[in-house]
């Protein structure tokens, strides 16, 4: 069979062609560089989903923690109340026992004391120009050395 096509004719001459045609050396170059680039693919795969695997464990450590703080907060919240119900009772139990009727019960049953009559009271007129004068007394000399010693010696002992 007869070779008419061109593209027959033309591929001994490119095969041989130096400019087109690479080196048995270069080849091997590009292999080699593609199988390093085949081994450091699965380096990265890994190096990444470890660093996928630290941050999903970060984000669960924070979540349980999170969960933590939240039951802390609810026991708390729990004692709290607990402590205003009880703040609310000992309040109304003071304002029982300090009402007029339980004062007036314990002054009469426990100290025996009586209410007064109003025939029991008394009023007396005080003028107002008086003038209620006291005298010093005398005092001799060792008193006023005691009292000066007494004066200074809390005045050191503060």
């Amino acid at each position: 069979m007869a070779q008419t096509n061109l593209a027959y004719q033309n591929t001994s001459a490119y095969e041989e062609s130096t400019a087109r045609q690479l080196s048995k050396e270069q080849i091997k170059r590009i292999k080699n560089n593609t199988v390093v680039h085949k081994r450091a693919v699965p380096l990265k795969v890994v190096a990444l989903c470890a660093a996928v695997c630290a941050l999903l464990c970060f984000m669960i450590a924070g979540k349980l923690r999170e969960a933590d703080l939240y039951n802390e907060l609810s026991t708390t919240t729990a004692q709290l109340e607990l402590i205003n119900s009880e703040n609310v009772k000992m309040q109304s139990e003071i304002q029982s026992m300090t009402s007029k009727q339980n004062v007036e019960h314990y002054a009469e049953d426990v100290l025996g004391l009586e209410k007064i009559d109003s025939s029991q009271i008394e009023y007396i007129c005080v003028q107002q120009d008086a003038v209620i004068q006291t005298t010093q007394e005398e005092t001799n000399v060792f008193v006023k050395i005691k009292d000066k010693f007494d004066d200074f010696v809390e005045y050191i002992m503060g």
